[in-house]
């Protein structure tokens, strides 16, 4: 089967009554039995189950590492954790580095394995493989349980992507391990949205009618609803960018401009004592030159600066924030050219003789 693509995977929140669903088995029986009803559709290629898809909020608990010691609570580091069905991380598509992924071995009593991402493993594990470490949770009721690494995956996020926290650990437990009554179903699909919403209901009242299935959408929705407030704030900063390259440019060339205007005779008396219209461009540029180079690395250490903070907030691509910083000076360098350009331009036109009389 090719990579799944979010376009092809439709997802719906699931909330289990803690009346009949409060232990791990329960939970494991339903997310089974939902897995089994959705792959009958022939539309279905595959059904993951997780308590956390990468794109969505989830829990950060605190854990410790076997062999490391902790002097106080807060230095124990944290992680954002999803409890998964066996097979549903080959189902979206999270990459693995190393080791396996969960499997019917991770489901015998006593068995207490983990899946970690990249960061995790660099964090806690630098320099070495991680597989066959352990760690555990703490200040929950499963603290005391070792957990042996398994699997390393790529970095997912699960919190909004915002510069380092775009690279925050994860780890992953089988939910036979785990009790969770808040799930999420995903499940790639060839049906369009109102169909696979239709597959999904028909799968959840197969299974127990009591249970609904909130908000079902497409997974590149549900990941663009997370990011959202960050894209608004990008188009935000773009319109304040662009308004304010705006204003700059129109204020270089008004001012510039009617400096120029002003020497008009200055203009003229040059041109009768015999200097050529290069010659005169050649004085006005060089001053323009000179304006320029006081003032454009100035405004590239303060720009630049301002931007890498903002870049490094809100995660934005390197290659985009090299090109503003090239672009925007250029954009103004041309803009001061033009502004001499056309001045001295229309102030040649002039008769010298009528220049020497402009006021």
């Amino acid at each position: 089967m090719s990579e799944p693509r979010l376009a092809d995977t439709h997802t719906a929140r699931i909330s289990l009554p803690d009346a009949r669903y409060s232990g791990a088995a329960e939970q494991l029986r339903f997310a089974e039995d939902l897995r089994r009803s959705l792959i009958r559709n022939d539309s279905t290629g595959g059904v993951a189950i997780m308590s956390s898809l990468p794109g969505t909020y989830t829990n950060w608990p605190k854990y410790e590492v076997e062999g490391q010691e902790y002097i106080e609570d807060s230095l124990r580091p944290s992680a954002a954790l999803s409890s998964v069905l066996p097979g549903s991380m080959a189902v979206i598509g999270i990459p693995l580095l190393e080791g396996r992924f969960f499997d019917s071995r991770d489901s015998s009593p006593g068995t207490k394995t983990a899946i970690i991402s990249a960061s995790m493993a660099a964090k806690n594990w630098p320099g070495e493989s991680a597989l066959g470490k352990r760690f555990r949770l703490h200040g929950s009721p499963r603290s005391g349980e070792w957990h042996s690494v398994v699997g390393v995956t790529a970095n997912t996020l699960h919190t909004q992507p915002i510069g380092e926290f775009s690279d925050r650990p994860v780890f992953f437990l089988p939910m036979a391990q785990i009790a969770k009554r808040d799930l999420f179903v995903a499940f790639l699909t060839t049906a369009d949205e109102k169909q696979a919403n239709a597959d999904l209901r028909a799968a959840m009242m197969e299974v127990d009618p009591d249970v609904p299935a909130f908000l079902p959408k497409p997974y590149a929705k549900r990941v663009a609803y997370m990011s959202g407030g960050l894209r608004l704030m990008s188009y935000m900063f773009l319109l304040f960018g662009v308004v304010s390259v705006v204003l700059a440019g129109s204020g270089i060339y008004g001012v510039m401009s009617n400096s120029i205007v002003q020497r008009t005779r200055e203009i003229g008396v040059r041109r009768a004592l015999g200097a050529t219209d290069a010659r005169v461009y050649a004085v006005f540029f060089k001053a323009a030159g000179h304006q320029l180079l006081y003032g454009v690395p100035a405004g590239l250490i303060l720009g630049g600066s301002l931007a890498y903070m903002m870049a490094a907030l809100v995660g934005n691509d390197l290659l985009i924030l090299i090109s503003a910083v090239v672009l925007t000076p250029l954009l103004i360098i041309s803009i001061a050219l033009l502004a001499t350009w056309l001045p001295v331009r229309r102030a040649l036109a002039i008769e010298p003789g009528v220049a020497l009389h402009h006021d």
